[in-house]
């Protein structure tokens, strides 16, 4: 399933504008990723993307068809989205929390153990909710987007900002994982700060600006060039490859030449 967004305009009370004039492409089988600076929509445009935050100009539509004309049911079916802060209302244990996602969607009970496996959550499965860490609590908001859409054809996932508290290992696990999905057809949307991560499983980028704006959408190659980026952040960003680690991407050091 492929998800466009066309000329997205979203403007909160008092006049600030979160997004202006966003399109973007989210094609299925591949990982895209949303990066910019604070304040540039980024979270604004996945919950768009997700038909949770209605646009006040502009549509999105899956395979064509507005978002607006599916139910919720039909949207859980087909996209599932983690907030970039994970809270439920009352203190479910892991287990408990992971289930919600296949509620809401008609998927199967085995699923949550397949997502449960999947995130390394097997020992937390009694531990309450709010008695996890942060990145604990990421890895139950991944595993219950992943129980959500297990066995979904063409099926999108949307992570805010989803490895931002987590260990090495567990945010490199999740990294396979999304790579994984996409593999076997899922579209992958992530916003990421880390832009090393970005450029090691990304095939597309969508970059923001910090006024809103669309600054670029394509290949990651173009658009994770560290001209671009040293563009858009305002700061000398330094690209390079890095034998045995691939790309690495980070910000120049002050007082030298970034060569960009």
């Amino acid at each position: 399933m492929t998800l466009a967004a066309e000329s997205i305009h979203v403007t909160y009370p008092g006049g600030r504008h979160a997004l202006r004039g966003v399109s973007c492409i989210v094609r299925p089988g591949r990982v895209t990723a949303v990066v910019g600076p604070n304040g540039g929509g980024k979270s604004t445009l996945l919950r768009v993307l997700a038909g949770v935050k209605r646009p006040n100009e502009g549509v999105v539509c899956l395979d064509s068809r507005p978002l607006g004309d599916f139910s919720p049911r039909e949207r859980a079916r087909r996209i599932a989205l983690v907030a970039q802060q994970p809270e439920v209302a009352f203190d479910f244990d892991t287990r408990t929390v992971v289930g919600f996602g296949p509620l809401g969607s008609g998927g199967s009970r085995d699923a949550v153990d397949r997502a449960m496996d999947r995130l390394a959550l097997d020992d937390l499965a009694r531990v309450p909710f709010g008695a996890l860490s942060v990145g604990q609590r990421q890895r139950v908001s991944l595993a219950r987007a992943v129980a959500q859409i297990d066995g979904r054809e063409g099926a999108l996932l949307l992570a805010d900002e989803p490895i931002a508290a987590m260990d090495p290992r567990h945010a490199a696990d999740a990294m396979l994982m999304f790579a994984d999905l996409a593999r076997a057809g899922v579209g992958v949307v992530v916003v990421l700060h880390d832009l090393t991560a970005a450029a090691r499983i990304a095939q597309d980028v969508v970059l923001l600006a910090g006024d809103g704006r669309c600054a670029g959408c394509g290949p990651a190659d173009e658009m994770l060039s560290q001209a671009t980026l040293s563009r858009l952040f305002a700061t000398p960003m330094v690209r390079t490859d890095a034998p045995g680690l691939g790309v690495v991407i980070a910000p120049g050091i002050p007082g030298r030449d970034a060569s960009v």
